[in-house]
């Protein structure tokens, strides 16, 4: 855990006018993150601490965004071998950028209790012929669903 700045500088200058045991039961910190930060205070005169500089070392936050783009559909797997990593990297760094997956088209859970099920969606869209069909002249001489015709009867056997 890192220290306010404040709290270094007020140690620092303690630690010039006392020993390092003092400072150190004084503040309750270590001996070493003293003479640390006193090194640091006389080289540079602050005891800031330095801005973090992360690196995205093998998946560019840009490329990835342009590759979403270019190829939608493709599976983290895919990318994860364009990119020279694992599918989980990319599923990271997808979440970094705020990427969500595809969405299911098809209702899940209580949507499709509500709306009925996958395969009652698809008859309503293409509905089925019915079980008995005939040829019609009315229809073309082809199959018609219009006029079912009853199965054969059976032959008795004696």
């Amino acid at each position: 855990m890192s220290y306010d700045p404040t709290f270094r500088e007020r140690a620092v200058r303690y630690r010039e006018s006392h020993s390092r045991q003092e400072t150190r039961d004084a503040f309750g910190i270590s001996g070493h993150a003293i003479d640390t930060w006193l090194k640091k205070y006389l080289e540079t005169g602050c005891l800031k601490d330095k801005p973090l500089e992360r690196k995205h070392r093998k998946i560019d936050p840009e490329l990835l965004r342009k590759d979403v783009r270019d190829n939608p559909d493709a599976f983290n797997w895919e990318r994860a071998g364009r990119f020279g990593c694992t599918a989980e990297a990319i599923r990271k760094a997808l979440k970094r950028l705020g990427v969500t997956r595809k969405k299911n088209a098809w209702p899940t859970g209580k949507d499709r209790r509500r709306n009925g099920s996958r395969s009652a969606m698809k008859s309503r869209r293409y509905p089925k012929a019915s079980r008995y069909t005939s040829t019609n002249a009315a229809c073309g001489g082809s199959t018609c669903a219009s006029t079912p015709t009853p199965p054969a009867a059976k032959a008795s056997t004696p």
